[in-house]
């Protein structure tokens, strides 16, 4: 009985070498060998910022990607959004270190919704002359668009609403939707079951309830976290270590490993200063 041909011979045949296989082939291939850390995405929030602009970026990886983040920078005037991101340009802001990835996810989507307020939905005063000539009237779209870009402040606020939100947990609004979800379910059941048909099983909630797990943030610049007026309770504030281009690795085990290779002559970073921020009263 004649052997039957491999793929890859048919691919020979047809002059398909396997630097040009087809691409439902390589995303096969790439399907079986998956990044254990893209598992765990939303783990890990890294914050970058402009050095000249102080706009922000948020992403899930340590290097930024030009076409995920040139997504989060609007268009306000002329010159607002690079072409590409220089590396030379972008440093780490802070890196934020939540206890499951849902949360970090939550997170991370709420935090894009609230800047895409502070960038459309602003007061005129914001974009006022406060003096000169031209005191009273709006800038000119150079000036706007100069104080729009500035979020620094704003993302640190913004996290620690969303932060804080996560530990009061849900509101009386969302409890009141949950209890007429409730309500509307039960009487579907009451229904159904006069009807001589099953009820409904019960369906699992994938809502966020409260926070009482710790939350880790690492900050290049422990005054930024002075910008929020309050931070909750279960918030642990770092010093971010220092690196060019790219934000350090966020597993405090890094620490250990650097001191026990001490005797190879590498030298040992610090370890990172914790400070617990006071909420006011």
């Amino acid at each position: 009985m004649k052997p039957s041909r491999t793929l890859l011979q048919y691919l020979l045949k047809d002059g398909l070498t396997p630097t040009t296989r087809p691409g439902w082939l390589r995303s096969q291939n790439a399907a079986e060998h998956v990044d254990p850390i893209v598992i765990e995405r939303g783990h890990h929030l890294f914050i970058y910022k402009h050095i000249r602009t102080n706009q922000i970026i948020y992403s899930f990886t340590r290097n930024l990607n030009n076409h995920d983040a040139l997504k989060q920078l609007p268009f306000l005037g002329k010159k607002t959004v690079p072409a590409r991101l220089r590396k030379d340009l972008w440093l780490p802001f802070a890196l934020v270190e939540f206890p499951s990835p849902l949360q970090g996810l939550d997170a991370y989507r709420r935090l894009r919704e609230f800047r895409r307020l502070h960038e459309t939905s602003y007061p005129l005063d914001l974009i006022t002359v406060k003096e000169g000539k031209q005191k009273g009237k709006l800038m000119n779209t150079k000036e706007r668009g100069a104080v729009l870009m500035d979020q620094k402040a704003n993302s640190v606020a913004d996290l620690a609403a969303v932060l804080l939100q996560d530990e009061k947990g849900p509101s009386e609004e969302q409890a009141m939707h949950k209890e007429r979800s409730k309500r509307y379910w039960d009487l579907v059941n009451q229904q159904k079951v006069k009807a001589g048909k099953p009820p409904t099983k019960k369906r699992i909630n994938l809502s966020l309830g409260p926070i009482v797990n710790i939350v880790r943030i690492r900050w290049a610049d422990l005054m930024d976290a002075e910008y929020a007026e309050a931070w909750p309770q279960s918030v642990v504030h770092h010093s971010l270590e220092r690196s060019r281009y790219t934000a350090a690795f966020p597993a405090y085990e890094m620490v250990g490993v650097k001191e026990e290779e001490n005797e190879s002559g590498y030298v040992a970073d610090p370890p990172p200063q914790e400070v617990q921020m006071e909420n006011p009263a």
